[in-house]
């Protein structure tokens, strides 16, 4: 999911606009909503548009609709990753949202306050607004190719620390 979102962070006002619905909403933005949005983009951030689109109402009824079926699209919507997650019990959406938005798995501190905030009550769509607002997915969202992804999905999977100054 971060590689899409990424994508989407690198667009230009309209295209950025209009990318946030189809990804987030699964739909193409009616008049308002484009003009509202262009509006709010012009004094908030790139970030704030697209928590504010994940946590709308709208979002929330559309994630909580269930899987999306399958309709033989080249790749789901991100959209349709939170679908899925949100059909999945607290500890493993957790682990869902790290490894979809931060690339990697959950250290067990992170996971675990998470978790605790999600059963006293916090929405699902905040944790992973609050996810995404982390420096890690921010690094993540403003990188200008995939590599730095990749690179960290990789090291993950390795069990080894990636270090992003470093130049390998």
């Amino acid at each position: 999911m971060m590689e899409i979102l990424r994508k989407v962070y690198q667009k230009d006002r309209e295209s950025f606009i209009a990318a946030c619905y189809r990804e987030l909403l699964g739909r193409e933005p009616d008049p308002g909503g484009m003009q509202h949005h262009l509006q709010l983009l012009g004094g908030k951030s790139k970030l704030a548009i697209m928590t504010a689109l994940l946590q709308s109402p709208e979002a929330e009824q559309l994630y909580r609709s269930g899987p999306p079926p399958h309709t033989g699209k080249k790749r789901p919507s991100a959209a349709d990753l939170l679908r899925k997650l949100y059909t999945y019990p607290d500890d493993r959406y957790v682990r869902g949202l790290y490894e979809e938005l931060l690339c990697r798995r959950p250290d067990h501190k992170g996971a675990s306050h998470n978790v605790r905030h999600l059963q006293h009550g916090a929405s699902r769509a905040s944790i992973a607004a609050q996810l995404l607002h982390s420096g890690e997915a921010v690094e993540l969202l403003k990188a200008k190719n995939g590599t730095p992804i990749a690179q960290k999905i990789l090291f993950d999977y390795a069990n080894r620390t990636f270090y992003p100054d470093y130049h390998y």
